[in-house]
């Protein structure tokens, strides 16, 4: 399945059209997106975002327990999104819209490093064609 590529929150040009991600780049787009999004801000989909950016600021053992916790949140809600695709398909009888390369398989490692006003967040994670892909975010306390 095809996304339109993003950078920095804005999209990115081609030479002549809007480029896409696909496969583990789609996915590594997508969490990373829902990572740094606050829970709730899409009013068709309550469950999108994570409460990342309110953990900005703990102590680093309350961090890294609960940053582990929501990440692990985050890739179940996408993985369950990505098994009603894939149902969908096969109930409907139509050509799957996901291959193996773009449905998370199991989650390897989420290691969280903090520093003073942010943290970084890496997800190693593999998908059903076991492939490994690494997902590097950072996460930047909510301002008031």
């Amino acid at each position: 399945m095809k996304a339109f590529a993003v950078r920095n929150g804005d999209l990115v040009m081609g030479p002549t059209t809007y480029d896409v991600v696909t496969g583990p780049a789609k996915i590594a787009q997508d969490l990373g997106i829902a990572c740094r999004e606050p829970i709730g801000c899409d009013r068709f989909h309550p469950n999108w975002g994570s409460l990342l950016p309110t953990y900005v600021g703990l102590s680093a053992q309350q961090v890294d327990l609960m940053v582990r916790g929501e990440v692990s949140r985050l890739i179940q809600n996408y993985s369950m999104v990505q098994r009603g695709i894939a149902s969908a398909d096969v109930a409907n009888r139509v050509t799957p819209r996901l291959s193996p390369s773009e449905i998370v398989g199991r989650v390897d490692s989420i290691q969280v490093q903090q520093a003073f006003d942010a943290f970084s967040v890496q997800i190693t994670l593999s998908t059903l064609d076991h492939n490994s892909k690494v997902l590097l975010t950072q996460v930047v306390g909510v301002t008031a």
